[in-house]
């Protein structure tokens, strides 16, 4: 695997593009629509349904396959808790100037306006776009979005609904040099993973 060092923390300089979990089993594929929007297990599948784009952007990832107990990631290997993508992007600056330093330089995956885009640490960040939770397929060159392992709790403050753990997420964008924190309240959306090493 491709790695790139960045402070004191070792990680992949490609998204994923794994079909099997750590232990061998292998992770179902699903297209999108119908098949992804129903499922509740691990799952990927290439943006656009088209295995050509996983050769580039690596392959989306529901927040199950994430959280799997046989291991996403390779030996060795882990999907980094968000308190570990917040220690990346402190080092790198802060959240407003952290994504120009993770993101590929140029237009070749990017939109044009791919704005303050220097890739200073080689991280080399894709803009391999998301599958929500619907089954449809969003943003390919227009912004990158990467799980992290961990979850957090949302309270309805009106208290109506009952406490629900939403799962976590770091977003690049073509037009912006900042990284921004997003919840993800729906596990079954795909999105792109990178590793770090343990």
């Amino acid at each position: 695997m491709k790695t790139v060092t960045i402070g004191k923390q070792v990680w992949s300089a490609v998204n994923l593009n794994v079909d099997h979990y750590r232990n061998g089993d292998p992770i179902p594929s699903l297209t999108g629509g119908a098949a992804w929007k129903t499922a509740g297990s691990g799952a990927w599948c290439d943006y656009g349904d088209d295995p050509a784009n996983s050769d580039v952007y690596g392959k989306l990832y529901n927040w199950y396959a994430v959280h799997d107990q046989r291991g996403l990631a390779p030996a060795g290997w882990h999907i980094p808790s968000d308190g570990e993508w917040q220690l990346l992007i402190e080092h790198l600056g802060g959240q407003l100037a952290a994504g120009g330093r993770l993101k590929e330089k140029g237009t070749r995956h990017w939109l044009p306006g791919n704005i303050g885009a220097e890739d200073s640490t080689r991280f080399q960040a894709l803009p391999g776009g998301y599958i929500d939770c619907y089954g449809s397929f969003i943003g390919l060159g227009e912004f990158a979005h990467f799980w992290s392992a961990s979850e957090d709790r949302w309270d309805d403050l009106d208290g109506g609904e009952m406490p629900v753990m939403y799962a976590l997420a770091w977003e690049l964008w073509y037009n912006e040099t900042s990284i921004r924190r997003g919840a993800c309240l729906g596990k079954r959306c795909g999105l792109s993973v990178r590793c770090l090493r343990d």
